[in-house]
């Protein structure tokens, strides 16, 4: 076997492994916020935490390393795509991105919170309200947009 062909091998086992951890990771993370939204499921959190700790520890033995902090954090995206969101027209663009200021502003909010870090809640508020003030902006688009 060639040196490419290894080199193949450990690619797509790493993607293989890496797929496991997202998913894992998407799954305890997706429960947790709706747990925190009075939707998710807590009697499964436990089981979301020991399926990842395996997808993370059978990514170590194939991998040779844990996950890097990219790796991790790709996985925990929800904005859209720019390239996705420059299709729309302005008034459009400007809605999609108060909806992603408020949501991220929103949680923020719910992490400082959980942390009872007041100065973290206040920042996470503003970032909140500039979603808001971006959602006026977004609505008297469409008004003139329409007129």
């Amino acid at each position: 076997m060639s040196g490419n062909d290894n080199d193949s091998d450990r690619e797509q086992e790493h993607k293989v492994q890496i797929g496991w951890v997202h998913l894992g990771l998407r799954q305890l993370t997706a429960n947790l916020l709706r747990v925190i939204s009075g939707a998710g499921r807590p009697q499964d959190i436990t089981c979301h935490l020991r399926a990842l700790a395996e997808f993370i520890e059978s990514y170590e033995r194939a991998v040779g390393r844990y996950p890097r902090a990219r790796e991790i954090s790709s996985c925990l995206r929800i904005s859209y795509d720019e390239q996705f969101v420059s299709q729309f027209d302005n008034a459009e663009r400007t809605r999609i991105h108060a909806v992603e200021t408020i949501l991220l502003g929103s949680l923020r909010i719910a992490a400082s919170r959980l942390l009872e870090q007041k100065t973290q809640e206040t920042a996470a508020e503003s970032k909140l309200y500039e979603g808001i003030r971006e959602m006026d902006r977004a609505q008297e688009l469409f008004r003139k947009e329409r007129s």
